[in-house]
């Protein structure tokens, strides 16, 4: 039988990727003993003000290096490639793939926060992401800061790991994907005459 103060550092992810699945209004919330939103797991493993402390000081890279470094998620780079490694290496796609983006709702301060008044979440942070198609499994992710480039220069960036296997690449946007076949023809004749 594990306390709750046994092993709390290796919990701390886990429960914010909970917090991320099992929606509620605050985070306090997850510790409540009220019918409604009792969750059992939280306080059984964690105490709420030591979760809270944890996550306070939860950081994946210097912050020293703020100066000196031009990529603008660079707080997060690191957990965010080996999240999207692991994305790519630990799941058996099937044949067919989507290309789409989200936008993750952010109203706060942000460089490279987008604003899409054409869109019900007119202001947030755009993802262009590649998803296995019959489970909806990201398999490739690309968080849009603003620095990337060309649009399909990043959608080339995405969908470069499943090129030339035979994917069928479904898509929503006919003008990009015209754009990427072009692209992708030009590639291939480029290798052939070489």
């Amino acid at each position: 039988m594990e306390t709750k103060n046994s092993n709390r550092n290796g919990k701390t992810p886990g429960f914010i990727f909970v917090t991320g699945t099992v929606h509620k209004p605050k985070l306090e919330l997850y510790w409540s003993t009220r019918g409604i939103f009792q969750n059992p797991i939280f306080p059984q493993r964690m105490f709420r003000n030591r979760f809270k402390l944890i996550q306070s000081y939860l950081h994946f890279n210097d912050n020293n290096a703020a100066g000196t470094n031009e990529d603008r998620l660079y707080k997060i780079r690191t957990i965010l490639d080996i999240a999207v490694n692991n994305f790519r290496t630990n799941y058996i796609k099937g044949k067919e793939i989507s290309l789409d983006e989200i936008m993750h709702v952010w109203r706060g301060r942000l460089r490279f926060r987008v604003y899409n008044p054409g869109k019900i979440t007119k202001y947030g942070i755009l993802v262009r992401m590649v998803c296995d198609s019959s489970t909806g499994y990201i398999c490739n992710l690309q968080i849009c800061d603003g620095k990337c480039g060309p649009l399909t220069e990043r959608v080339g960036f995405l969908l470069e790991p499943y090129e030339g296997k035979c994917y069928h690449l479904y898509q929503d946007n006919y003008r990009i994907f015209s754009n990427l076949i072009r692209n992708s023809f030009c590639r291939f004749l480029k290798r052939k005459k070489s």
